[in-house]
C-alpha cells in the first residue's frame, strides 16, 4: 500500500523554470490532494536542511512536508556516473531505514535520469517529470510535462500498476468493478461452468494454463495500454466475482469502435445487476475518456441482452458481419 511520496522539489522546479506559476500551482495541488489522501510527504534536495526550507516556504509547501532529506550531507566526494547513482540510491535507502519502512511503501517523483535509476535499484516506483525542452527518461513508470491533471488518485493508480495490484474502476451500490487478475480464472470457470452463459459468447480456453497466460497478456497489453478493457464485478457484500463487463475495441469497416460487453453469472440474473453495472460503466466511459459513442454488437436471438442494451438507452442501427457472423449494431451516443 503506498503510504509515502519523494519528490525532488529542486529538480522538478529547475527543470520546469523557477517563475512557471502554472507549475507551482500543479505541485501545490498535487501534494495537496496526497495530504487529503493521508500520505506522508519526503522530499530530498541538493541543499543542506536548514536552506531546503527556502524553497518548501517559497512554494508555500513548508505546512505538507514531513522529512527533508540532503543529497549534499550524503555525498562521499566521488563524481564517477555509477557512484553517483549509488549516492542517490542511498537517499531513498537511508529514508527507508531511518523511518523503518519497507521500499513497497514508496513512490518518487523525481527529474533526473539518474534519479530514476537510483529508485528502481532501490525497488521503488517512479514519476518523471520531464520539461519540454528536455529528453526523456527510459525507466521511469510514467512520464509527465506537469501536474495539473496529476492527483492522488493518479499516483496511486501508478504505484499499483508497478507493483500488479488491479485497479478499482468505479463502484455501484452494490458491485465494485475493478481490473481482473489471475486469481479470478477459477472463479470466472466456476461461471462459465453454466452452459447458457456460452449460449452467446466464446467460451474460455479448455486449458485452464492456456486461459491464465491470456489474461496475464491481457494486462499488460490491454489494461496498461488503453486503461480500460472488461473488468471484473465484485459482489460488495461477499466480495465474490459474479460477472465481467467493460469496455473493447472492435474493428468494424476499418475503424475502431467501443463495444460495451457484459456477462452476470447465472444465480445473479434478473435482478438488476446488468443494468447497475454497464449504466455505471457508460458514466465512467463518458466522464473518464470523453467518448462520444459506445456500441454493442449482439446476436439476432440473445433477447435479454437486446433488452438490457435498449434499456440502457442503444439504438438499433444495422446488421453487420464479422467473418461468418452476423450481428445486431446498437448505438448508444454520449455526446449530442
Amino acid at each position: 500500500m503506498l503510504k509515502n511520496v519523494i519528490i525532488h522539489l529542486e529538480d522538478i522546479i529547475t527543470q520546469g523554470r523557477a517563475n512557471d506559476d502554472q507549475l507551482r500551482e500543479g505541485i501545490y495541488a498535487m501534494i495537496n490532494s496526497l495530504v487529503s489522501d493521508n500520505k506522508k510527504i519526503v522530499v530530498i534536495t541538493e541543499r543542506e536542511k536548514d536552506k531546503a526550507f527556502e524553497v518548501l516556504k517559497e512554494l508555500k509547501l513548508d505546512k505538507f512536508t514531513d522529512e527533508v532529506y540532503s543529497k549534499k550531507e550524503a555525498k562521499d566526494g566521488h563524481s564517477v556516473h555509477l557512484l553517483e547513482v549509488l549516492n542517490r540510491q542511498n537517499i531513498f535507502l537511508s529514508i527507508i531505514d531511518e523511518t523503518n519502512t519497507s521500499a513497497d511503501d514508496y513512490l518518487a517523483i523525481v527529474a533526473r535520469e539518474e534519479d530514476v535509476r537510483a529508485a528502481k535499484m532501490a525497488n521503488i516506483p517512479s514519476i518523471g517529470y520531464i520539461d519540454k525542452r528536455h529528453a526523456g527518461f527510459s525507466e521511469s513508470q510514467v512520464l509527465t510535462e506537469g501536474f495539473d491533471e496529476i492527483d492522488s488518485i493518479y499516483i496511486n493508480r501508478v504505484y499499483q500498476r508497478a507493483h500488479k495490484i488491479p485497479w478499482k474502476i468505479t463502484e455501484t451500490e452494490r458491485c465494485i468493478i475493478r481490473e481482473l487478475t489471475v486469481e479470478d480464472i477459477d472463479a470466472l470457470y466456476e461461471i462459465y461452468a453454466e452452459p447458457s452463459i456460452t449460449e452467446f459468447m466464446e467460451p474460455l480456453f479448455p486449458n485452464k494454463q492456456d486461459e491464465i497466460e491470456y489474461q496475464k497478456a491481457y494486462i499488460e497489453r490491454v489494461y496498461e495500454f488503453y486503461e480500460y478493457g472488461m473488468w471484473a464485478v465484485i459482489h460488495k457484500d461477499t466480495g465474490q466475482l459474479i460477472g465481467r463487463a467493460g469496455i473493447s475495441n472492435r474493428e468494424l469497416k476499418g475503424f475502431i469502435e467501443l463495444e460495451l460487453g457484459y456477462l452476470i453469472a447465472v444465480p445473479y440474473q434478473r435482478q438488476g445487476y446488468g443494468f447497475e453495472v454497464c449504466n455505471e460503466i457508460i458514466r465512467y466511459a463518458k466522464d473518464k475518456f470523453g467518448f462520444d459513442t459506445i456500441h454493442c454488437f449482439i446476436q439476432k436471438n440473445n433477447i435479454a441482452s437486446i433488452k438490457l442494451a435498449e434499456k440502457l438507452g442503444f439504438c438499433w442501427k444495422e446488421e453487420v458481419s464479422f467473418g461468418e457472423e452476423r450481428l445486431q449494431q446498437y448505438i448508444l451516443k454520449l455526446k449530442q
